[in-house]
């Protein structure tokens, strides 16, 4: 995650953020410690839009600020506004708010 000009904010060392698109325009992944899951469209120009649903309620605490993360994380998904595919083959989704997801295929 990187806002505005900033340094990116890598995931906590001992967490993953993941997230998947179905063709069928559902989306789910997992957001540190909870599942979560949604709808999505894609528009021209790069359009994005995504509607979070459901969230699972777990509560974790390791790694330590795991749940701040996942928290702020999940408040960004449902701004996003736009989003490019990178010379790298990274996904990079842009929020109204001027935050960017940055993802790496695994």
């Amino acid at each position: 995650m990187t806002q505005a000009k900033k340094a990116p904010q890598p995931v906590l060392e001992g967490s993953q953020i993941l997230l998947f698109f179905d063709p069928s325009g559902a989306f789910n992944g997992l957001a540190g410690c909870n599942n979560y899951a949604g709808t999505y469209t894609v528009g021209e120009g790069g359009a994005l839009s995504m509607n979070l649903g459901q969230v699972t309620r777990m509560v974790c605490d390791d790694p330590p600020g795991i749940m701040e993360q996942e928290q702020q994380y999940l408040q960004l998904i449902p701004n996003a506004q736009t989003y490019e595919v990178g010379a790298d083959g990274s996904l990079n989704i842009f929020t109204s708010d001027q935050w960017v997801l940055t993802y790496q295929q695994q």
